[in-house]
């Protein structure tokens, strides 16, 4: 293969996005990914895209989640154009739950984030979180829920159709899809990152961005550049119900339900660290299904069509590593999203690219450096 002006190590949402990217400014871009199939997390994952304002966000995280929603709104369609697969992004909106103290307070503390953000929510009663559920809520009456908050601008997409789609993009723009079993190597020399080994042979690189998100660091070790994230399992539900009755997004604490068109729901997801065990336990999926039909009733066990679980990338402070690796002057990294990895890609993208490019990016990277404390 000729020299490359990127190699993208990482085939989920981030590593899919960078290439896009990258691809669409221009850049002969290779994408190496490795095949450990539903252990991706972004396949793994729900597709939520949760509200922010760029116009008041003063987080550099929140910064990057908006820029993030509004290149989502954009790509989806861009998307549809260039490969006719729809992702359904779609404004569908959230329903929040608070049964418990903890939840309670912790959605309290939101609502004075979103108010300093000029995010729009609404505290409702029973009677008008059964009106936007359509009377389907059967349960909501029985519920010992403290306080309930209405989000308009929650979105979705149907994560697998997005990536599906990515990657089909990825190609129609010349982007070359390198699909390995072992783990690809790294070579420098000095501060420059100079080859990629593969099952495929060598591949000269101008420049590397490693976004393998759990397995990030496994490549960067071969360099001397330490990453460390903390996979974080997360089981998933699917439910198959004969059509579609709600379309927002529903919360209980850590717990959501998302609908798609068709009328299948997921439900997630649970928060394990056990390593890369990225399999289902009887007591995980049993306590998503009591989750589910303690409030919607028609999701039980008879309506299951599928489990699984994927892992989550997690750093000790809560914020990605979005940046240049100190030790090398063509080395880039984009790891560590945790549950966000899918809504963060799209800016992340961006903002990688701007640092590629030598153009100052819009959201300030140094929160997200790597080295930091």
């Amino acid at each position: 293969m000729k020299q490359m002006d990127l190699a993208v190590l990482g085939g989920g949402a981030v590593g899919l996005s960078i290439a896009y990217e990258a691809a669409n400014r221009g850049k002969s871009v290779v994408l190496i990914d490795r095949a450990v199939g539903i252990l991706k997390a972004s396949w793994a994952g729900a597709g939520i895209l949760t509200p922010a304002n760029r116009k008041t966000a003063v987080e550099p995280l929140e910064q990057l989640r908006a820029l993030s929603n509004e290149r989502h709104e954009s790509l989806a369609k861009e998307l549809l154009q260039l490969t006719g697969i729809d992702n359904e992004h779609t404004r569908c909106g959230a329903l929040i739950a608070a049964r418990s103290s903890g939840d309670l307070a912790s959605l309290v503390g939101s609502e004075l984030q979103w108010k300093q953000e000029e995010i729009e929510f609404e505290v409702c009663d029973v009677e008008k979180i059964q009106r936007i559920m359509n009377g389907y809520a059967v349960n909501l009456n029985t519920q010992a829920a403290k306080r309930w908050v209405h989000l308009p601008d929650e979105r979705r997409i149907r994560n697998s159709r997005h990536l599906k789609a990515l990657r089909d993009g990825c190609r129609r723009h010349g982007v070359e899809i390198v699909e390995t079993t072992d783990c690809p190597r790294l070579k420098h020399h000095a501060n420059r990152i100079t080859e990629i080994i593969t099952e495929i042979g060598a591949i000269d690189v101008q420049n590397v961005c490693v976004a393998a998100g759990s397995w990030t660091s496994e490549l960067t070790d071969s360099i001397g550049v330490s990453i460390q994230t903390t996979p974080v399992r997360g089981q998933m539900v699917l439910f198959k119900l004969a059509e579609p009755l709600f379309r927002e997004v529903f919360y209980e604490g850590s717990l959501y339900l998302v609908p798609r068109n068709d009328g299948h729901v997921l439900a997630g997801s649970t928060l394990e660290e056990v390593g890369f065990d990225a399999s289902n336990t009887d007591e995980g999926v049993a306590n998503l299904i009591e989750f589910a039909s303690r409030w919607f009733p028609g999701l039980n066990r008879d309506s299951v069509v599928q489990t699984w679980a994927g892992l989550r990338p997690a750093t000790h402070d809560g914020f990605p590593y979005i940046g240049r690796m100190p030790e090398f002057e063509n080395g880039y990294v984009a790891t560590g999203h945790f549950r966000s990895g899918l809504q963060l890609s799209t800016g992340t993208a961006m903002v990688l690219m701007d640092l590629m490019d030598g153009v100052v990016p819009c959201v300030d990277l140094d929160q997200f450096r790597l080295g930091r404390g």
